[in-house]
C-alpha cells in the first residue's frame, strides 16, 4: 500500500498480509462499516502480466447511511507465485489515472 501521508507499507509474507488486512478490517468495523459497494471500476491492461485498476467504492454503515466514498488505484502484476498488488488511495480533489469524474 502506498499513501501520500505514510509512504510505502509492504507485506513480506502471507501472514504479514493477513495481519495487515485484519487490522484494516477491524479499524473499518470500529468506525461503523458493514459493507461496501463498487460504484465504478475501470481496468487498463498494460501487458500480459500487468494491469492498472481504478475503483470507486462507497462504504456503508448498518443503517444504510454512507460512511465514506473512496477512490483507489491498484497496480497488479502476475509472477510465477501469483498476483502481486499495490494499492493507493486517490484523495480528492485529485482524479487519478484517466481523469475519470467521481
Amino acid at each position: 500500500m502506498i499513501t501520500g501521508r505514510y509512504g510505502l507499507s509492504q507485506c513480506a509474507t502471507e501472514s504479514d498480509h493477513q495481519r495487515s488486512f485484519a487490522k484494516i478490517m477491524a479499524d473499518l468495523k470500529e468506525r461503523g462499516w458493514v459493507r461496501s459497494a463498487i460504484n465504478q471500476l475501470k481496468v487498463w491492461a498494460l501487458a500480459e502480466d500487468l494491469a492498472m485498476i481504478l475503483a470507486d467504492v462507497t462504504r456503508h454503515e448498518a443503517d444504510g447511511s454512507i460512511l465514506e466514498w473512496v477512490r483507489a488505484c491498484y497496480t497488479v502484476r502476475r509472477d510465477t507465485k501469483g498476483w502481486k498488488i499495490a494499492m493507493s488511495e486517490v484523495k480528492p480533489p485529485f482524479l487519478g489515472p484517466g481523469d475519470l469524474t467521481r
